[in-house]
């Protein structure tokens, strides 16, 4: 079995502060609210290789493609400090995450296909071969799921209900 995973992510931030500066210093404070949607996925083959003098190599395999949408929140709390001092100028940075979760909805998508190859033949994979991964998706009950966890995660709600 042949497994590659793979990851991407596309990450939204939006900064809210307040900041004091005096002469060559500044300080800035505030809270970052950040947000990213990413796809989490992998390619996989689970393989077969089968060879004897008579007839020689033949391989059979079944590959996957498969995603995942994943979701993750973030509250944090940053700080930034910078002194200027004419020709150069120093910055440091501090950031505390007050809150952060992750959400994903348990749906993939993908394709599967079977490989097979025999010494002698040509190397094919047929379009009719294919089989698409989707997922039977109820954006009702999907929206309430999601809405339900940041309530729990967010506000630690221990009243039953």
């Amino acid at each position: 079995q042949f497994v590659v995973p793979a990851d991407a992510s596309l990450k939204l931030h939006a900064d809210l502060g307040l900041g004091l500066s005096v002469a060559i210093a500044s300080l800035t404070g505030g809270i970052e609210l950040a947000g990213s949607l990413g796809l989490q996925g992998a390619t996989q083959t689970d393989v077969q290789l089968n060879w004897n003098p008579a007839s020689g190599l033949e391989l059979n395999a079944l590959g996957e493609v498969k995603i995942s949408p994943k979701f993750k929140f973030d509250v944090n709390l940053i700080a930034r400090a910078t002194l200027d001092l004419l020709l150069t100028s120093k910055t440091k940075n501090w950031k505390y995450n007050l809150k952060s979760f992750e959400w994903g909805p348990g749906i993939e998508f993908g394709l599967r296909f079977p490989i097979h190859y025999k010494e002698g033949k040509s190397f094919e994979i047929s379009f009719k071969d294919i089989e698409v991964i989707k997922p039977d998706i109820d954006i009702g009950a999907m929206a309430k799921g999601i809405a339900m966890d940041i309530k729990d995660k967010v506000f630690k709600s221990d009243i039953a209900g």
